[in-house]
């Protein structure tokens, strides 16, 4: 249920993937981990803009995450901490 169409989508999708994998191999993440390490290479068309990075992780990656948690359980979304785990299988 990401906002966009065709690749457009398809770019958003990809960057969740890409965050959900990082949060799998790295088992808590913030934000701002997702923003330095994901983001560059998965921007989802998210590059213009005072701060495109956070643009990026509230409209497109932390909606996502919220999706994976809540349809698979595999994610345990941030609490007041800001800290989001993988409680999945590896």
């Amino acid at each position: 249920d990401l906002p966009g169409r065709g690749s457009k989508l398809d770019a958003r999708r990809n960057a969740v993937r890409a965050a959900v994998e990082y949060l799998r191999e790295n088992g808590t993440a913030e934000p701002s981990d997702f923003q330095r390490d994901v983001y560059p290479d998965h921007p989802a068309r998210h590059t213009e803009g005072e701060n495109p990075a956070r643009a990026w992780w509230k409209r497109t990656v932390s909606e996502g995450l919220k999706q994976v948690a809540e349809h698979t359980g595999a994610v345990d979304p941030a609490d007041t901490s800001g800290v989001w785990t993988w409680v999945g299988d590896s």
